[in-house]
């Protein structure tokens, strides 16, 4: 129960930085907007995915892990990113938000059971 509290709560502060980041920050339009609904489905999805690996044993171990472990560090920079001049900067929006923003939907796709068989 601890765990999940913990996994909850990382997804809500992930949600309420690229919130305050797409309120506040210069994050493209299209991309906060976007965002709003690519934040909880990528936390839906990689709970999801947990759940599946330890309760089901549903997919390969390791790659869940990794596809789960890399979406807080993606979101997290792209809201640094975006509030943060010096990497606006170096990074130009919109490929930066392109790329964040695909790689955000790859991830969250990749680890869903849904329509896939297990062995």
């Amino acid at each position: 129960m601890i765990t999940f509290a913990i996994f909850a709560g990382l997804w809500i502060v992930l949600a309420l930085m690229v919130l305050v980041v797409g309120i506040e920050g210069e994050m493209p339009r299209w991309a906060a907007v976007l965002a709003v609904f690519l934040v909880p489905l990528a936390g839906v999805g990689a709970l999801t995915a947990l759940v599946h690996v330890v309760v089901d044993h549903y997919f390969s171990y390791y790659r869940t892990l990794i596809v789960v472990a890399l979406l807080p560090p993606l979101i997290a920079f792209y809201a640094i990113w975006a509030r943060l001049p010096q990497l606006r900067a170096a990074l130009p929006p919109q490929p930066t938000s392109v790329v964040t923003c695909t790689l955000i939907f790859i991830c969250r796709w990749r680890p869903s059971p849904f329509g896939l068989q297990t062995s």
